[in-house]
């Protein structure tokens, strides 16, 4: 399959890297740094309400993601009962460290298969196989600039061409302009000819699927068995295209013809 591509694109969080811990543990485990503690479950609810409201109202993480994720990480808390004004500076401290925390290792980890599927695709690229079609390699996440510093630390950062971050670019997935900004990126002015040898990997159907086969790229899933069974949507996606790990999906990629 890998020759008859010319691009493959990868969304990150959840696909290849994934939480340490579930994100509102670790807001837990900070608020109790601070002399902050909260009830477990109203901070789990208030964290989901709060990533639901706020990604209405502030699309793409604002203007400046650094403030969008400091009010989201002190309205999650705020979500809650027992706080008192006494906490305010607290909070805010608490997200600002909170903020820097996930950008680095010590919250992501690389998803099993990750690092092994990518060294294959670029043992691919270097091989006499690829001399007249060399596979771009990139990634469309929703998300910030902190992934940057994220797949530095995983150290696979040098494996990507290029990075289509929606912040940066104020746009998310699905839209299918941050997929042809992604397709500008590696074919430069080339018409849009060429959407056939592209493929997207992701681990969400609205977001990543959809998105791409929506601008006639190929798209692979990368969810759970449990997963799939859970969203109705799965139900229109082709067996060949969902993959229950990179280990998987790798294997699949890198059949030869």
């Amino acid at each position: 399959m890998i020759s008859q591509l010319k691009l493959i694109t990868f969304d990150v969080t959840g696909t290849l890297v994934k939480f340490r811990k579930p994100p509102f543990q670790v807001y837990l485990d900070f608020g109790h740094k601070y002399g902050i503690d909260v009830d477990p479950d109203e901070l789990s609810k208030s964290f989901k309400n709060q990533w639901k409201l706020m990604n209405v109202s502030q699309q793409h993480f604002g203007t400046c993601w650094e403030t969008w994720w400091k009010k989201f990480v002190i309205e999650t808390f705020k979500g809650t009962t027992g706080l008192s004004r006494n906490d305010d500076q607290k909070l805010a401290s608490l997200a600002e460290e909170l903020v820097h925390h996930f950008g680095t290792d010590k919250c992501w980890e690389l998803s099993p298969g990750a690092e092994n599927m990518l060294q294959k695709i670029q043992e691919y690229n270097n091989s006499s196989q690829a001399v007249h079609n060399r596979l771009g390699i990139g990634v469309i996440s929703n998300f910030d600039p902190r992934i940057r510093s994220i797949l530095q630390a995983l150290k696979i950062s040098h494996h990507f061409n290029f990075l289509a971050l929606s912040h940066e670019l104020q746009m998310s997935k699905p839209n299918p302009a941050l997929f042809n900004f992604a397709y500008q990126q590696h074919f430069k002015n080339a018409d849009n000819s060429l959407h056939e040898y592209c493929l997207h990997v992701g681990d969400n159907y609205e977001f990543d699927y959809a998105g791409a086969t929506t601008v006639g790229w190929k798209a692979a899933l990368i969810m759970s068995s449990k997963q799939q069974e859970k969203d109705l949507s799965m139900l229109n996606v082709p067996e060949n295209t969902i993959f229950t790990s990179l280990q998987e999906f790798s294997d699949h990629l890198l059949i030869r013809g």
